[in-house]
């Protein structure tokens, strides 16, 4: 190895942790709050322990992380207050949110437009992508989309250029619509989206040759739990119940 590039490992061998920890003692030089800088701190287990600080606990237990004008917010108007608050996100202004994703109009659109869209470089599932991080890094309503990413991922659908746009929709009509909703109806929307009747096969379920992959799913991963208490019976009973259409690009069942 050469001295030029021993020089560089040297300078790259500061780890995460020891630079979050610097980040701290930067944000004192320039004139931080001692409290504030203490948020940008790398949690050790002898202060994760020590923390007594409800507020403190609440936003690192339903946001992405703490913002210090988050912290600030639920310090002046109470635990109770800011909890409340985040339980009811129409209430929260999230405009400047909503102005970021403008760049991304596929998140907005119908099927039938949407499957219009060219798909160069993936475009629709980069556009779902981009969206979940510009609105869990600036989204207000920080409770609101940790549950979204909880449904999201209790009811995962792996992407697929196939129905993408499908996903999308998925996403925005039924998850982020019924993330705080009625848990049936949730159920019942994923259940009828055409991602997850390609996903799980269910649109391969016809009466001559069924097909239980979702069905099973419903059960095991869905509802239930593996020991749920169903049998093999009530699988393919629910599958019977499941029979799928097939569904085309023009948003019509064939």
């Amino acid at each position: 190895m050469c001295q030029r590039q021993k020089v560089i490992g040297q300078k790259l061998s500061l780890s995460r942790r020891n630079f979050l920890k610097l980040s701290g003692a930067t944000a004192l030089a320039a004139g931080v709050s001692p409290e504030m800088a203490a948020l940008w701190r790398a949690p050790t287990p002898h202060t994760a322990a020590q923390t007594t600080d409800p507020v403190l606990h609440l936003l690192n237990r339903i946001s992405y992380g703490v913002r210090p004008e988050a912290y600030e917010r639920a310090q002046q108007i109470g635990y109770e207050a800011y909890l409340d608050e985040q339980l009811n996100p129409e209430s929260i202004d999230d405009s400047d949110t909503q102005t970021r994703l403008q760049w991304y109009p596929i998140l907005n659109m119908d099927r039938r437009t949407g499957y219009g869209v060219s798909e160069r470089y993936g475009r629709s599932y980069r556009a779902l992508l981009d969206g979940t991080v510009i609105r869990a890094t600036y989204s207000q309503r920080q409770l609101f989309e940790r549950v979204v990413e909880f449904w999201t991922d209790h009811f995962n659908i792996a992407e697929n250029g196939d129905y993408n746009v499908d996903l999308i929709i998925l996403h925005r009509d039924v998850i982020r619509r019924h993330a705080f909703g009625n848990f049936r109806d949730l159920l019942l929307g994923v259940a009828r989206s055409p991602a997850m009747l390609y996903y799980l096969d269910n649109y391969l379920n016809v009466a001559e040759h069924p097909n239980e992959n979702y069905a099973r799913e419903l059960l095991e991963l869905h509802t239930l739990g593996v020991d749920g208490g169903y049998t093999e019976d009530d699988v393919k009973e629910v599958a019977r119940h499941q029979r799928g259409g097939l569904h085309n690009r023009h948003g019509r069942s064939a």
